[in-house]
């Protein structure tokens, strides 16, 4: 079995409690803030290769959990986000961000695609593909991200 390094030292671990009727257990986890951290570096970083080219790669999921993380009020780790990217300092990811979902919204096929097998609901993946510019518009993320 291999094991997950996370990459950069600025991150936490959290320890959790969980029960049932008749089992207990502790989950060693990352904090919410350090799990922001790590969906904006993938979303800013991921890339494939096409025709011998790294190209910005766009995966629905990484837009959905972007979403998720702003409505529950969720503050990125920016520590631990500016150290695993070459950002110097949130402004400059929040305009990479921007750039960046700006780009995806003109790939919405692409998005659906990826999020479809996530969700029993195909008519919610379709709504949100459609309304992901409205999203954007509404989000606001300046002021979601605490700047």
């Amino acid at each position: 079995m291999t094991s997950l390094v996370a990459k950069g030292k600025k991150f936490k671990t959290d320890i959790s409690l969980k029960s049932t009727a008749d089992f207990s257990f502790l989950i060693k986890r990352y904090s919410l803030p350090d799990l922001f951290a790590g969906k904006l570096a993938a979303i800013l970083q991921r890339e494939t290769l096409e025709a011998e080219q790294l190209m910005p790669r766009f995966k629905g999921r990484d837009y959905y959990d972007l979403f998720w993380f702003l409505e529950k009020k969720v503050v990125p780790n920016w520590p631990y986000l500016l150290e695993i990217t070459s950002f110097n300092s949130p402004e400059d990811v929040t305009n990479a961000l921007e750039l960046k979902l700006h780009q995806a919204i003109k790939r919405k096929r692409m998005l659906k695609k990826d999020l479809l097998p996530f969700f029993a609901d195909k008519n919610f993946v379709e709504r949100f593909t459609d309304n992901i510019k409205v999203l954007l518009d509404q989000t606001s993320l300046l002021k979601k991200l605490n700047l």
